[in-house]
């Protein structure tokens, strides 16, 4: 390969290439999808492969950091809407901060089912929200060796349980998944009715 080859070929369809669509988003679900399944085959990868882990382990802390906070965002942004609050996607383009975002989350689930208490699993995602929160506030640890003052990032973390995250994500991830279509199930209903 030169680079005209590449410069050629990048968006063409050739016979025996690996090619894959992109598609034009208009809500965050998707990606975040893509994003947590990218970090569940990387690790899937690394218990079959035996691939060090040491090497894999911030790629897939951040796809699943990103992949929450995605799927927060869309919650945050239908939920808002459900409650008929202003919701404006830049705003929530703004930060990284899934934290905050959690919060949110919490308050639009005590909103919309005030007489639930919260599932095992909505417990075991605050959890994983603190950590990630405590590890990566602003979604720069674990893609950069230091922040923006240049000071060492994860210096506090000497290790990663994988098997632990990985287990917790796959709870989380099914619990978000089911929060996101009840709330965008609620929207659809509400927006009929009108």
């Amino acid at each position: 390969m030169n680079a005209t080859d590449f410069k050629n070929h990048i968006t063409k369809i050739r016979p025996g290439d690996a090619i894959a669509s992109i598609t034009p988003q208009r809500n965050f679900n998707i990606l975040a999808y893509s994003y947590g399944e990218a970090a569940e085959m990387l690790s899937k990868h690394i218990g079959e492969e035996g691939f060090y882990k040491d090497l894999a382990i911030h790629p897939i802390c951040f796809l699943y950091r990103h992949s929450l906070e995605l799927s927060f965002k869309q919650i945050v942004w239908d939920g808002r809407r459900l409650l008929g609050e202003k919701a404006r996607v830049e705003e929530l383009c703004r930060s990284h901060e899934i934290q905050s975002l959690w919060t949110e989350i919490e308050a639009i689930m005590n909103a919309v089912w005030p007489e639930l208490p919260f599932p095992e699993a909505a417990l075991i995602l605050r959890e994983v929200v603190a950590w990630f929160h405590g590890a990566d506030p602003g979604s720069l640890a674990f893609r950069y060796p230091f922040d923006k003052k240049l000071q060492g990032n994860l210096t506090e973390l000497s290790h990663i349980n994988l098997s632990t995250l990985v287990e917790a994500m796959e709870i989380s991830t099914r619990f978000l998944g089911g929060v996101a279509s009840a709330v965008s199930e609620y929207l659809s209903a509400q927006r009929n009715t009108w």
